[in-house]
């Protein structure tokens, strides 16, 4: 059988040679192993008044009411991240076995506001319902609750310390 050869793209082309190609760095996923956690905090978290506010004072007076805005925010994120890291050790101390997808899905869920069976499943490669099994041994294990309050197209989040 004859291999096919690929083009190897235009930035390889020797008639462009004055031309680049944008390339994105290639990212780990965060779920592979040795993949890189990435959460995702709330840096800003002022509100459009505030921030109204803060956009029309002219001069240097603005600078305190925007300090003001960055502490706040930072004492915002800093109250989420114990929180998801609270949620992280619950979901550290799950019994899992060892093709267990339960890590996975406590990484997942700690990264993503909302978490739908549906989403899990399709991020996952796993089927509906054992992605639903997954949700629920999370929420048994007090690291996730559910949002809408519907017997179907249940919606989950991280519980906060005071659920």
């Amino acid at each position: 059988m004859r291999r096919r050869r690929r083009w190897p793209g235009p930035s390889a082309n020797p008639s462009r040679a004055g031309e680049t190609t944008f390339r994105p760095p290639p990212r780990s996923s965060p779920l592979a192993p040795g993949g890189t956690p990435a959460l995702t905090l709330a840096f800003w978290s002022a509100t459009p008044a505030r921030l109204e506010t803060i956009g029309r004072i002219a001069g240097p007076a603005w600078l305190p009411g925007f300090l003001a805005a960055v502490t706040d925010a930072a004492q915002r994120a800093g109250q989420e991240l114990s929180r998801l890291q609270a949620a992280a050790a619950r979901a550290a101390a799950l019994r899992r076995t060892a093709r267990s997808q339960l890590p996975a899905a406590a990484a997942l869920a700690l990264r993503l506001p909302v978490l739908t069976a549906r989403g899990l499943a399709d991020r996952l490669r796993l089927s509906p319902q054992a992605a639903l099994i997954l949700l629920k041994q999370l929420v048994a294990a007090g690291v996730l609750r559910e949002a809408t309050g519907r017997a179907s197209w249940r919606a989950f989040v991280v519980v906060r310390s005071t659920d």
